[in-house]
């Protein structure tokens, strides 16, 4: 499955492989730039995120070479991730 196509397919039904397909494409900091930037925003679905997925989120957000758009869209992704940590942690007693 493309990236397009997983794009276009709700999370629930995304391959097991998908987190993995995300993680070479923000790994690679050769890929196309509009890859990265569709993959960032879908990296931080429930469904995929994971420690490596939030590695390359923050590795993004440290780039200082990276575009405007890919670190913003990293910044986005891990808002729910870190806001659902947060929860959790607040819950402990």
């Amino acid at each position: 499955m493309g990236l397009k196509i997983l794009s276009e397919t709700p999370p629930w039904e995304w391959p097991e492989e998908a987190g993995k397909m995300l993680h070479e494409i923000l790994a690679n900091d050769q890929a196309d730039a509009s890859e990265r930037i569709l993959a960032a925003e879908l990296a931080g679905d429930y469904t995929v995120i994971n420690d490596e997925l939030v590695d390359d989120l923050l590795s993004i957000l440290q780039g200082e070479n990276e575009s405007e758009a890919l670190r913003g869209n990293a910044a986005i992704a891990l808002g729910p991730a870190l806001d659902h940590a947060d929860n959790r942690n607040s819950w402990q007693v």
